[in-house]
C-alpha cells in the first residue's frame, strides 16, 4: 500500500479545508489516519472513490473513544508491526535466556495481555510457535515487496512525541488487487493569513501578495492543486464518533402470584403514560407506522433540543512580473486565490505561498494627524485597489525600487473593495516639522421668533492653522487632518479639501526649506431658546426693536409688552394692599390686647367705644382688600 498525499486543496479562511487525497493499494485495505479532533468532520464528509476498477466502497471502521490507542507509540510499536504483517513469512530474531534464536515463519495472530503481547509462528516444520513482543531483537519479512509495504505503512501511521492523539481509519473495499483510490474530506485547519509587499515608485508601484499556510494534517500535500477561498460556507461541529447510548423508560415489575390476561386497551395505555411521563425520554412512532399516523404525531409533537446542534460554529487576509503565480476570482465579496503551479507542504509544516504580483496605481504623500504623531507627518503611500478584486486586511511591508530593495517601513493594509483608495503610512518625515493650533470664536447672529418660542441664534467658527516647516530640499505634498465632529467646513475657501467618514484632509504643498501658514475654517450654528411669556419687560423691549422682527410680529410682541405692564402695576398694587392687609391685622391685635385691660369707668367706656368702632373699620377694610 502506498502513502496517500493530498493533491487538491481549498483552503476557507473561516478555519476549514477541502481536501483530496490519492494513493495505490493492492488489497482492499487501507490504513488512512486522522487528527483525533477531525474524526468527526471526515465521518460527516468522507468521500472514497475507485478509479479504474469494478471495487466499492464497503465500510470505513474506527476505534470509538476509550478503545482507540496511539498505533505507534512507544509502547505498542511492535503491535502495530505485528497486526500488519499477519500472515505473512517473516524472520524471527529472538532473545531467549541464554541464547538468541532465529526462526522463519509465518504470523498467524496475536494476543494481548496486562502486561505483554504475545504472537504465535507457524514454522516451516509446521509448529505453531509462542512469543512475546518485548523480546523481539529483529523482525523482517521475507518477501521484499512486502518490506517495502511494512516502511510505507510505519512512515504514514508514525507518531512523533509532541504530536496530538490521532485515530486510524480502516476503510475497507469491497474486492482485493490493484486499486488507484481518491480520498476527498473536510476538516478543521488553521485559517490561512495574507502578507504584502509593495516596491514604491512616483506613480505605479508593485504590489506583491503573499498566504501563509499550515498543514496540520497527518498527510503530505505533494505538487497539491492548491486554492485560497475567502468565502464562509456554513460549516459546524457534529459528534458522529462517540457511541450514543439513549436511555429508555424503566418500569418496575408488579409482584402477582399468577399471569394477569393481557387486555390490548391497557397496553395502548401503558405505551402513552411511559411516553407521556416527563422525567422520560420522549417515545417517538415506528418508521413502521402510516404516514398519516406519522403527520399527525409530528403535528402534536415538535423535535425535542436534545437533537438541535447547540456547538454548531458558523463560520464569523524579487519576482518577475511575467510569472504566472495565480488566477485571482471576485465572486460578490468573497475572493478565490487558485495557485497555477502546484504546491508541496509537509504535514506539520508551514508555507509561504506568491499568490499575486501586479502593478497599482500609488502616489507618495505625507499625511499629518496630531493624534498620531505632534510635530511630524507620516510618510504614506496613496493605494488605488484596481486588481479586479478586494484585498483583505494584512501586514504590509513597504520597500524601494532599488536593485536591491531596502525596507523603508511596514503597516497594516485594511480591507479594500474595488476600486477603493487608502492611505498606507509606514515611517515619520523628521524632515517636516508641524504646528497646529484651533481658535474657536462665538458670534451673534440674530434672533426670530417660533411656536411662542424666542431663537437667539449664534455662530461658532473654528479657525484651524496649520504651521508646516520643511526642511528637505524637495517639494512635500501633504495631508493636513482636521478631526470631524459637529462643525462644518465654510464654502469657497482657497484650499482643496477632501472629506472621509472620520476627517477632513487639507492638501498642502511645500516647496523644498519653506515654512508655509495654513488657515481652514469650521462653523457650527446654535441657539438659545426662552418661551415668551417668560421673557422680561427689558427683553421683550429689546425684541421689539430688533430689526430681524417682522411688523406683524412685532404687533404682537407690543400686546405682550403691555400686558406685562399691566401685570407688573396690578404687582405692585397687589404687594400694597397684602402690606396694608398685615398693617390692619397688626393694627387689630393691639386694640384687643389694650381692651383686655380697660376698666368700667365713664372715661375708659369712651375708649372702649372708640377701640371698638376702629376694629370694625379695620374688619370692614380688611374684606375689601380680600376682595380686591
Amino acid at each position: 500500500m502506498s502513502e496517500f498525499t493530498v493533491t487538491e486543496a481549498i483552503l476557507y479562511r473561516m478555519g476549514v479545508g477541502w481536501f483530496s487525497a490519492v494513493g495505490t493499494t493492492d488489497s482492499n485495505i487501507i490504513y488512512f489516519p486522522v487528527n483525533d479532533e477531525s474524526i468527526d468532520d471526515l465521518l460527516k464528509t468522507m468521500m472514497v472513490t475507485v478509479k479504474n476498477s469494478s471495487a466499492a466502497l464497503k465500510n470505513i471502521s474506527f476505534e470509538t473513544i476509550g478503545t482507540q490507542k496511539k498505533l505507534f507509540s512507544s509502547d505498542m510499536v511492535m503491535d502495530g508491526v505485528i497486526e500488519f504483517l499477519r500472515g505473512k513469512q517473516v524472520i524471527l530474531v529472538y532473545q531467549r535466556v541464554n541464547e538468541v534464536e532465529t526462526i522463519q515463519g509465518k504470523i498467524m495472530g496475536y494476543q494481548e495481555g496486562d502486561r505483554k503481547t504475545i504472537f504465535s509462528i507457524l514454522t516451516k516444520k509446521g509448529v505453531i510457535r509462542p512469543f512475546e513482543t518485548n523480546k523481539i531483537i529483529e523482525l523482517e519479512p521475507v518477501d521484499l515487496k512486502v518490506k517495502e509495504q511494512l516502511d510505507e505503512f510505519m512512515n504514514s501511521l508514525a507518531i512523533e512525541s509532541d504530536s496530538t492523539s490521532q485515530r486510524i481509519c480502516r476503510i475497507q473495499l469491497s474486492e482485493k488487487g490493484n486499486h488507484d483510490v481518491k480520498i476527498s474530506f473536510l476538516t478543521k485547519i488553521p485559517a490561512w493569513k495574507l502578507s504584502y509587499r509593495i516596491y514604491v515608485s512616483e506613480n505605479s508601484s508593485k504590489f506583491d501578495i503573499f498566504g501563509v499556510v499550515d498543514n496540520n494534517t497527518l498527510v503530505d500535500w505533494n505538487d497539491a492543486l492548491l486554492t485560497l477561498s475567502t468565502k464562509i460556507p456554513v460549516s459546524f461541529k457534529y459528534d458522529l464518533s462517540t457511541p450514543h447510548i439513549i436511555d429508555r423508560p424503566s418500569i418496575s415489575r408488579e409482584t402477582s402470584t399468577g399471569y394477569s390476561v393481557p387486555i390490548v386497551d391497557e397496553s395502548r395505555n401503558l405505551f402513552n403514560s411511559i411516553a407521556e411521563r416527563s422525567s422520560s425520554p420522549k417515545m417517538y412512532p415506528s418508521r413502521k407506522k402510516s404516514l398519516a399516523v406519522q403527520q399527525q404525531y409530528n403535528q402534536q409533537e415538535s423535535l425535542p433540543s436534545e437533537l438541535l446542534d447547540s456547538d454548531s460554529d458558523y463560520g464569523e487576509d524579487d519576482y518577475e512580473d511575467e510569472i504566472d503565480y495565480q488566477s485571482t476570482t471576485q465572486i460578490g465579496e468573497s475572493v478565490e486565490y487558485i495557485i497555477n503551479n502546484p504546491v508541496t507542504i509537509k504535514k506539520n509544516e508551514s508555507s509561504m505561498i506568491p499568490l499575486s504580483s501586479e502593478s497599482i496605481p500609488t502616489s507618495n504623500l505625507n499625511y499629518y494627524n496630531k493624534s498620531n504623531h505632534k510635530s511630524h507627518p507620516f510618510l504614506v503611500v496613496e493605494i488605488h485597489n484596481n486588481l479586479g478584486f478586494a484585498i483583505d486586511k494584512g501586514p504590509i511591508s513597504v520597500l524601494s525600487t532599488d536593485k536591491t530593495p531596502k525596507l523603508l517601513g511596514e503597516g497594516m493594509i485594511n480591507d479594500l473593495g474595488i476600486d477603493d483608495k487608502y492611505l498606507l503610512s509606514y515611517a515619520i518625515n523628521r524632515n517636516v516639522a508641524i504646528e497646529y493650533k484651533v481658535e474657536t470664536k462665538s458670534n451673534y447672529t440674530g434672533v426670530s421668533i417660533q411656536d411662542y418660542y424666542r431663537y437667539t441664534n449664534y455662530t461658532d467658527t473654528k479657525y484651524h492653522r496649520f504651521t508646516v516647516i520643511n526642511k528637505s530640499e524637495d517639494q512635500t505634498r501633504i495631508y493636513l487632518s482636521i478631526p470631524k465632529d459637529h462643525f462644518k467646513p465654510i464654502e469657497k475657501q482657497d484650499l482643496e479639501v477632501s472629506t472621509t467618514t472620520s476627517e477632513l484632509r487639507v492638501k498642502a504643498v511645500i516647496d523644498g526649506n519653506t515654512e508655509k501658514a495654513f488657515e481652514y475654517q469650521t462653523y457650527y450654528t446654535h441657539y438659545n431658546t426662552k418661551y415668551l411669556k417668560d421673557l422680561t419687560i427689558n427683553e421683550l423691549e429689546k425684541l421689539i426693536s430688533n430689526k430681524t422682527i417682522s411688523e406683524e410680529e412685532k404687533e404682537e410682541l407690543k400686546k405682550l409688552h403691555q400686558f406685562s405692564l399691566e401685570i407688573r402695576e396690578l404687582q405692585k398694587q397687589f404687594t400694597l394692599i397684602k402690606s396694608k392687609m398685615v398693617r390692619t391685622s397688626q393694627r387689630r391685635k393691639q386694640i384687643i390686647e389694650t381692651l383686655d385691660v380697660v376698666g368700667s369707668n365713664t372715661d375708659e367706656e369712651v375708649v372702649r367705644k372708640k377701640y371698638i368702632a376702629e376694629i370694625q373699620d379695620l374688619d370692614t377694610k380688611a374684606q375689601e382688600y380680600e376682595v380686591y
